[in-house]
């Protein structure tokens, strides 16, 4: 960090001060110079506003054209700041063609961060206000959406602490003795002083008590590896020993892999060298060092990869391995495992703080990860964010220590804390953030019905969007959410859906681009017998794509339905009916769907041999319902319904892939109702289509009962859904 004295002088780094001095940028050199000029774009701007704030502090909003701030950079230690920033972002974000920029705008605005203690209105005890610059700007044809960054500004002092002057204390609260403010920004190194991260770690151990010794109260697997950072080399676990664990990203990096050639080698002290292994696992192996751990857990080489039966007995218990770990260190910066840990090695970061006054005011940009307005981590763009095991991996991290681009980040139950800023304080009211975006993940596990559905819906909205390497692992990657979800809540799932809420659960809703998970996925029997089972068309963990749940249940998976009865086949291949919560529903007879002499019960007659010694048998649903044949058009826009000529109104929630023009007859039936807190009552149909014997969901709809109770060929069927 430098700092431009009043006076200004030629400096070769880049800090400036206003109103007195101002540094124009020439060749190499900055140089001072007075201008009235400064406050052109900047004069209305209230910059004191930066800071913590009891209460609900100060709203500012300014709009601000790019070319304004381009003109005023050379005189504005704002403007050459927030007009470099963007520079950089196009020349990184745009190869080829550039965006449109002649509408391009600039919002400077509040950036907010409530505490987590809220007064008797339900409203946050406390805030950090930050200046947030946020561009708009047109993407490059053809899409001409609009979109930008943004670039955040935090208060500090006028001579802001560095972190080696906290990790030369004693304590990592003795700062709070001092002038500093709290959540106030300060200077960390390029090469990270990890003697932080040993001190973050003890301090939630000495303080936090029980709130972040376990999240997890499972039972610790036995038989684990571990890779010992002393000597370099691979054990097995005893004694349950002490461990952090590895979330990363493997992408398309060459890793060593531990295969049944290879476990002898890699027992050998010595052989896991810095020369063999990815610089994302050599580094950690150094900070697991740093935070005063033995073993760390990476599953690239503690989980054999040439065994099945090795990784059925891991991969399903991720919950646990990540849970009991002390520490999970986050590698959540770069594609693959060959970026590192940035800070661990010289010149892995390379952004220099540059501390500015302006108005009165000093300001530091904070070192949080690019990202637009629409990710609501702090994280911003991050591939790690995206992956789908790492999804789980963060879950049950009870303490987790992120690496990002610029700064590591230290999460537990009980604290948020960054090396950018003052966080670790003992004071109320407190500031907590989620790299996940969501509060509630926190403390995800609860027992009680309303909480389990809540935190059901988001874990599987936000797990829906992430990305697969392997389409197979599907439902592995949320395999420890679900079994924790069973011990925790007592909840049964079938296909990640929840048995005692399958009524509801059954109609979710997605996006119009979301395909079939094809490939098959690995299960293991009552007896031991591992087999291949294709993914069940009617759990969305049997697609690819986003899953909206209020779509159509208006937020809530305990919403009243229809009285379908649904079957699945036990172990011995017998139809065993699927237990569900009481629930408010409606009987099909009462809205003359069903007559009264109807079948209902599914008996071992009604299962054709044919289903029975299928490999699919494991994932069909048996259940007698409603069903139709109705004219399908598919256009541009929405597909249209319709019977004998006649127009059936409707609402898709998940439309069926073709392509425009297309016309087909197609079976649909009755799955559900949607919310009766809607305007008007609606069935929820499946639109399926039949292969051998059995039923495949293709799509769901959404029509009026009255439109359905009005066709004249429906009928009553049993449905074999797989």
């Amino acid at each position: 960090m430098a700092m431009i004295p009043e006076g200004l002088s030629p400096l070769k780094s880049g800090v400036y001060e206003n109103p007195i001095g101002v540094a124009l940028l020439k060749g190499s050199l900055l140089y001072s110079a007075t201008s009235e000029t400064s406050y052109k774009v900047c004069d209305s701007i209230d910059f004191g506003a930066a800071g913590f704030y009891h209460g609900y502090g100060i709203t500012i909003g300014h709009e601000v054209s790019i070319d304004e701030i381009r003109q005023n950079s050379g005189q504005c230690s704002f403007c050459g700041t927030v007009a470099k920033f963007f520079s950089d972002w196009i020349h990184q974000k745009f190869d080829k063609q550039a965006p449109d920029l002649e509408n391009a705008q600039a919002f400077v605005e509040t950036y907010r961060l409530d505490s987590l203690e809220l007064n008797d209105e339900g409203d946050p005890k406390g805030c950090l206000i930050r200046i947030n610059v946020r561009f708009v700007v047109k993407k490059p044809a053809p899409s001409h959406d609009w979109f930008g960054p943004s670039l955040r500004f935090q208060k500090c002092s006028q001579d802001p602490l560095k972190v080696t002057d906290i990790c030369d204390r004693d304590s990592l609260f003795d700062w709070e003795s001092g002038e500093e403010e709290a959540y106030s920004g300060r200077i960390r190194p390029l090469v990270a002083d990890t003697r932080l991260f040993r001190k973050w770690k003890e301090s939630c151990c000495a303080i936090h008590g029980d709130h972040c010794k376990l999240i997890f109260t499972g039972r610790r697997l036995r038989r684990l590896r571990f890779i010992d950072v002393e000597n370099r080399c691979l054990v097995d676990n005893e004694d349950d020993n002490s461990y952090t664990a590895l979330s990363y990203v493997w992408g398309n990096a060459k890793l060593p892999q531990l295969t049944q050639s290879t476990d002898k080698r890699f027992r050998e002290p010595g052989s896991l060298s810095t020369e063999m292994l990815p610089p994302t696992i050599d580094d950690a192996i150094e900070v697991t060092r740093s935070l005063g751990e033995k073993y760390i857990w990476v599953d690239c080489l503690c989980i054999m990869q040439d065994n099945e039966a090795d990784k059925l007995e891991l991969i399903p218990h991720m919950d646990s391995i990540f849970g009991f770990a002390s520490v999970t260190i986050v590698a959540a910066s770069g594609v693959n495992a060959d970026v590192g840990l940035p800070g661990i090695r010289p010149k892995s970061r390379t952004q220099e703080q540059v501390l500015f006054r302006i108005k009165g005011a000093s300001l530091l940009a904070t070192l949080d990860p690019e990202g637009s307005e629409e990710i609501i981590s702090y994280l911003g763009e991050s591939v790690w964010l995206t992956r789908g095991w790492t999804f789980q991996e963060k879950i049950f991290a009870r303490r987790a220590l992120i690496f990002t681009k610029e700064q590591v980040y230290w999460e537990c139950q009980k604290a948020s804390w960054c090396e950018d800023g003052l966080w670790e304080t003992t004071k109320s009211p407190t500031l907590y953030r989620h790299c996940l975006g969501e509060e509630d993940f926190r403390h995800p596990w609860s027992s009680d019905v309303d909480s389990f559905e809540r935190i059901y819906r988001k874990l599987v909205e936000v797990y829906s969007v992430r990305k697969l390497t392997y389409e197979k692992d599907g439902l592995d990657a949320f395999a420890g959410i679900l079994q924790h979800f069973e011990k925790q809540a007592g909840q049964n799932f079938l296909w990640a859906l929840p048995a005692s809420l399958l009524s509801t659960a059954i109609m979710w809703p997605c996006e119009l681009s979301a395909t079939r998970r094809l490939d098959s996925c690995t299960l293991r029997s009552e007896d031991g017998t591992v087999t291949r089972c294709p993914f069940p068309s009617w759990s969305w963990v049997g697609w690819v794509g986003e899953v909206v749940f209020v779509a159509l249940f208006l937020g809530n998976l305990k919403s009243e339905t229809v009285d379908l009865i649904f079957y699945h086949l036990d172990g011995s291949g017998l139809p065993r009916i699927i237990v569900q919560a009481a629930a408010a529903t409606q009987s099909l007879s009462q809205i003359s769907i069903r007559k009264d002499d109807d079948r209902t019960i599914v008996t071992p007659e009604d299962i054709p041999e044919s289903v029975l010694t299928r490999s699919i048998a494991r994932n069909i649903l048996f259940f007698w319902s409603s069903a139709a044949i109705l004219h399908v058009r598919h256009e541009v826009d929405k597909p249209s319904l319709s019977c004998k000529g006649k127009v059936v109104p409707s609402l898709w929630s998940h439309e069926p892939l073709s392509h425009p023009g297309h016309e087909e007859e197609a079976e649909f039936v009755v799955i559900g109702r949607e919310s009766p807190k809607r305007k008007e009552d609606r069935l929820a149909l499946l639109l399926v289509s039949w292969e051998n014997g059995v039923a495949y969901r293709r799509g769901l709809v959404r029509i009026k009962i009255s439109d359905w109770v009005e066709l004249g060929n429906r009928v009553w069927k049993m449905i074999i859904l797989g």
